[in-house]
């Protein structure tokens, strides 16, 4: 978590190398480091819960618990296809 936390400082200060994703475009993009990143297969959604929420089945009724976790979705539909995957 601490080196997230650095890397991420890095991003905010414009230390990580910027790429461009077209051959015209400015470099406006980042690489994720893949120590970062968690699997994007067909338990993607629990994944992601399972790395940001782990317990949540036995501490969710606690709200600072759940006031410490968070997802941000781009698009409401992600919001709620993760909400529903909590409640399998």
């Amino acid at each position: 978590m601490e080196a997230f936390a650095r890397w991420i400082l890095q991003v905010g200060e414009g230390e990580v190398q910027r790429i461009s994703i077209s051959d015209d475009g400015e470099p406006a993009w980042i690489k994720i480091l893949h120590e970062f990143l968690k699997p994007n297969d067909e338990d993607g959604i629990q994944n992601l819960i399972a790395a940001v929420c782990p317990n949540l089945f036995t501490e969710y009724t606690y709200w600072l618990y759940l006031r410490e976790r968070g997802i941000l979705a781009p698009q409401m539909t992600m919001l709620m296809k993760s909400t529903r995957s909590c409640y399998r």
